[in-house]
């Protein structure tokens, strides 16, 4: 039997090797299977972070590898070799968490409405997936997932240790999840950059697949666009020497650069500010060397003392903070989530979609939320411009645009004819499941206007308010 590997190939990863969390790259192993019936060959399940390639029982490695599916009916079971912990959300709903559950585990003991269904299933601990059971007559479809991928190194900060959802509450995946990009955190509590004084080193066990393993992880499995690399906490009390740790993290970013040629480095600096002229140094020495996709993340300033569980470990108010400073510093070299794929955009709070009324292909028609039935003028390509995302209507070819570049709340949102003007460029910022676009010019977020669940009600921009109004689900159509 022939084994295809096949990588959701994300356009980012990023190292963050700060105290026990390490990223870890989105990959998407498929086998020869019947897909669709939610085997764990079914080419429709995608494999998120370092998994074995897929049998039948698919292994998954390092904090909090998780599975992405979709699939039609009203059920779903997983079945699981081991004892696991496993949050799942459904639909981009609240996580639910199965506490050291193993053999067919019913996910749904309140069955669906009948549709197709998104789920995500991430595992606190070593994961041994056996599949999916669904319901007679059901399947599995493509899930919805991102082409990018942020990989976290580090040590327990980075791992989220303390936290009631550890690495689903540290600042990786909150900001992963903020962005609308896939994640993988290869992290370790005690973690060092240096093998020194019997320390634990993420410079080397950052290429094996697992943290016990001794396997090394094939890198040319998936595709990498950023690291960022938070190390040096516990280096400093082993005694390794501000030399041997500059060396060691300069060799470890090239030997990063060789294995994701195209990906953004980031040197992250420790909270508690450990070897930050070393840091700075790698950083230096590869920009003079002609690599200038190599970057410093200052951290200074960004925590207080109530942002700490124990005075050393960010609580969740402080990982959330950590992710909010970070999402301009990705943002800055990371695309939108978008990649010319074409979307429904369905408003969270009405569950009808943005359209522009009768196909029209005037300029200044008015975008308007509707009943979905399928047409062209409800669907929009994407298209990435310097960070930021256009909309383009699939009927029109018309531009989703704040009319006359207005920085009003109430401004209508209308289509035009692209002109590059930031009034036509969103910010794409994904939690939950949901999207809110925030335009370039204003800073506002797009909105049905009123709150409205009314048909044609008018899509204007309005002050980010975090109602369900302002929040889309981007569906690929």
């Amino acid at each position: 039997m022939s084994v295809l590997t096949r990588v959701a190939r994300p356009a980012a990863v990023i190292v963050a090797a700060a105290v026990a969390a390490a990223a870890v790259v989105m990959s998407v192993s498929v086998a020869d299977a019947a897909t669709g019936d939610g085997s764990p060959t079914d080419a429709n399940i995608a494999y998120v972070g370092r998994w074995d390639p897929p049998a039948a029982t698919t292994v998954g490695y390092w904090s909090a590898p998780y599975i992405r599916a979709a699939f039609t009916g009203r059920t779903i079971k997983v079945k699981l070799r081991d004892s696991a912990n496993v949050y799942v959300s459904i639909d981009g709903g609240p996580d639910v968490f199965h506490a050291g559950v193993r053999g067919t585990v019913n996910l749904t003991p309140t069955p669906l409405a009948e549709g197709t269904h998104q789920i995500r299933l991430a595992f606190r601990g070593g994961p041994a997936f056996q599949g999916f059971v669904l319901d007679p007559g059901a399947q599995t479809v493509p899930p919805k997932v991102s082409k990018q991928l942020i990989e976290w190194v580090g040590d327990s900060i980075t791992h989220g240790a303390l936290n009631a959802k550890t690495t689903l509450d540290s600042y990786g995946w909150v900001a992963s999840e903020r962005l609308g990009v896939e994640h993988a955190t290869i992290a370790r509590s005690g973690g060092c950059l240096v093998a020194y004084d019997g320390c634990f080193a993420l410079s080397d066990a950052y290429w094996k697949k697992g943290i016990d393993q001794t396997a090394n992880w094939n890198t040319s499995r998936y595709d990498v666009s950023a690291v960022v690399v938070n190390m040096g906490t516990n280096d400093a009390g082993h005694g390794v020497t501000p030399a041997l740790f500059g060396a060691t993290h300069l060799k470890f970013f090239r030997d990063l650069r060789a294995a994701h040629p195209n990906a953004t480095l980031y040197a992250f600096q420790s909270f508690r500010m450990r070897y930050v002229a070393e840091l700075k140094a790698t950083v230096k020495a590869m920009n003079d060397a002609g690599d200038r996709n190599v970057h410093y993340i200052p951290t200074e300033g960004w925590l207080t003392a109530a942002d700490y569980v124990d005075g050393g470990h960010p609580n969740e108010q402080g990982n959330a903070k950590i992710a909010t400073r970070l999402l301009p510093i990705l943002r800055a070299n990371l695309a939108a989530p978008t990649d010319a794929t074409v979307y429904k955009l369905v408003n969270r709070h009405s569950g009808k979609v943005l359209a522009i009324p009768g196909g029209s292909t005037t300029n200044g028609a008015t975008a308007v939320q509707a009943t979905d039935n399928g047409s062209a003028a409800q669907r929009w390509r994407t298209v990435t411009t310097g960070g930021y995302a256009k909309l383009v209507n699939v009927a029109s070819g018309g531009t989703l645009d704040v009319f006359a570049k207005s920085l009003a709340d109430g401004a209508a949102v209308v289509q035009w004819t692209d002109n590059g003007g930031a009034n036509q460029q969103w910010t794409i910022t994904t939690s939950g499941g949901y999207s809110k676009l925030i335009n370039r010019s204003s800073g506002k977020a797009l909105d049905v206007a009123n709150r409205s669940v009314a048909e044609n009600s008018p899509v204007i921009q309005w002050t980010d308010n975090g109602g369900a109004n302002q929040l889309w689900q981007l569906v690929p159509a």
